[in-house]
């Protein structure tokens, strides 16, 4: 059942975000970041991450909160690469099994 809220959402997620930062659309990585929560708090009970599967929607926040504050696309994006290295490194550990 868990998995009907994860991995879609994650999938959904990436390119929403993608889409919200060429766009420049704040909406749309609020949108994104809301998408991974389910996965975040998941991951937040795992020893691997404990608290810091929390953190990881905030890479999708703050990336929001850069472009609401015009800032350049460059620096938006930063904050968006943590959460794209970390889903796309558990999808590779997955995968793999």
């Amino acid at each position: 059942m868990l998995t009907l809220f994860t991995w879609p959402l994650v999938i959904l997620s990436v390119p929403l975000a993608l889409i919200g930062l060429i766009l420049r659309s704040p909406a749309l990585l609020y949108a994104a970041a809301l998408c991974i929560v389910p996965t975040c708090l998941y991951l937040a009970m795992t020893p691997r991450f404990l608290g810091w599967g929390l953190l990881f929607p905030f890479g999708y926040a703050s990336a929001g909160w850069l472009l609401m504050r015009k800032a350049p696309l460059r620096a938006a994006s930063l904050p968006v690469l943590p959460v794209f290295c970390l889903f796309g490194w558990l999808g590779y550990v997955i995968w793999q099994q």
